[in-house]
């Protein structure tokens, strides 16, 4: 199993840094180009939510990331330290009921195979854990 940890600002300019240093380490571990498109989409997608929503869009805090590869599964973590998030809130918006505004949610679901939003169990903030199965077709 390998893992690594990656902090970064939460402001859009660490975005590209965010999914440059992504696509770095699903490359390594040999993830083909199409299925890391997809896994950066749906960070990228969990990152901007932390950028624009957390603490009612005024953290300025850090955006931690941890990725893992254990097997045929990788898992990543994305955490930050932001007031607690209204996890009612983040219920899937149903297929048919799409509309411009809040489709993130649903292409992480799309994307990831197993997708988690709770709070920090020892600090204070939000955690959302992603699992992937690796070289399994998921079409979005």
């Amino acid at each position: 199993m390998s893992a690594v940890h990656f902090q970064y600002k939460a402001d859009s300019a660490s975005l590209s840094d965010i999914r440059e240093d992504l696509r770095n380490e699903l490359s390594l571990n040999g993830i083909d180009k199409e299925q890391q498109d997809k896994i950066i989409v749906a960070v990228n997608e969990v990152c901007m939510n932390i950028i624009c929503h957390a603490s009612n869009g005024h953290y300025s805090g850090n955006i931690d990331i941890n990725i893992s590869f254990e097997a045929d599964k990788l898992l990543i973590e994305v955490d930050d330290d932001a007031e607690p998030a209204n996890l009612d809130r983040l219920k899937l918006i149903k297929k048919d009921k799409l509309s411009p505004g809040g489709l993130g949610l649903f292409f992480i679901d799309e994307i990831m195979d197993d997708v988690v939003y709770s709070h920090r169990e020892s600090s204070t903030g939000n955690s959302v854990r992603m699992i992937k199965v690796l070289n399994k077709q998921h079409e979005i």
